[in-house]
């Protein structure tokens, strides 16, 4: 057999070029098809039952351009024992694991805070913003004090 692509000499039973990979059989293949490479026919998987069971596979002769059907049971290896379910993870409840970046945790009022040097946007006045997180509710306050320095 001559390969039509490379005119290289190859056995009469060859389906691919050893030279130039390309098909020389009578029958090219179809769309979607692979090679199986023990049978050296061409091979499609078309899905598997509602069960999952069985797979649904569709081979492709290209000696001969003829398609066989073929319905194969899928072996899963069963788990010889199930794996422990993850214990479900406990609730935070130190309010300290979930601190803003920056900010303290005041234990008295079970906030956050976080003190910065400031103006009173209303009055000009000079002092310290005191932004307070509540991790209960996720919500911020903030308060003014005047700077004793300028009182």
């Amino acid at each position: 057999m001559i390969c039509p692509n490379c005119q290289t000499s190859l056995p009469d039973e060859a389906r691919f070029c050893r030279k130039c990979g390309g098909t020389v059989t009578n029958f090219a293949p179809p769309e979607g098809f692979e090679i199986d490479p023990q049978s050296l026919m061409y091979c499609r998987y078309d899905g598997s039952d509602a069960s999952g069971a069985v797979q649904y596979l569709t081979w492709f002769d290209p000696d001969n351009g003829e398609y066989r059907q073929e319905s194969r049971p899928i072996h899963v290896q069963p788990l010889m024992h199930k794996p422990p379910p993850e214990p479900p993870r406990p609730p935070i409840t130190d309010p300290r694991l979930s601190a803003p970046t920056g900010f303290t945790y005041d234990p008295e009022s079970k906030m956050y805070y976080i003190i910065t040097p400031g103006t009173d946007p209303k009055t000009g006045a000079v002092g310290d913003w005191h932004t307070w997180y509540d991790p209960v509710s996720g919500k911020y306050q903030q308060e003014f004090h005047v700077s004793p320095r300028t009182r």
